[in-house]
């Protein structure tokens, strides 16, 4: 596990906003469902409440397929991952706004999945979904 250098993800020249990363993972085996080819990438949509088309990442690294949130809003908001054709994963996360002397960040309050079992790494910023 890696930090993520939030800094290289600005928005502008003062703000910055955090990613995540997240794996789907066999519950039984315990595999990345990628690598193992279980899942491809167009198997995936992203959208929040509304229904909008959220723009997610796919990038392959390690033997590993991993999506990037990218950008949540502030408050309280829930992402949908939906892995065709039945599997919806319900994401919460609860921004806020840091101002510091010179920058300001934006970072999770908290996040958590809201229908399956998962572990988020001691970062805070990367976890296991386990499907």
């Amino acid at each position: 596990i890696r930090d993520i250098n939030y800094s290289s993800f600005s928005t502008s020249a003062s703000t910055y906003v955090p990613h995540y990363l997240f794996f789907l993972i066999d519950k039984t085996t315990g595999e990345n469902l990628f690598p193992n080819g279980a899942l491809k990438v167009d198997d995936i949509q992203s959208y929040d409440e509304s229904k909008n088309d959220i723009k997610i990442h796919i990038q392959n690294g390690d033997e590993r397929t991993i999506i990037l949130y990218r950008e949540p809003k502030l408050g309280v908001s829930t992402y949908t991952l939906k892995i065709i054709p039945d599997i919806e994963i319900l994401i919460e996360f609860d921004m806020i706004e840091i101002q510091e002397e010179c920058y300001t960040y934006i970072t999770h309050n908290y996040f958590k999945v809201l229908n399956y079992e998962y572990e988020i790494s001691e970062h805070g910023n990367e976890c296991k979904i386990f499907i």
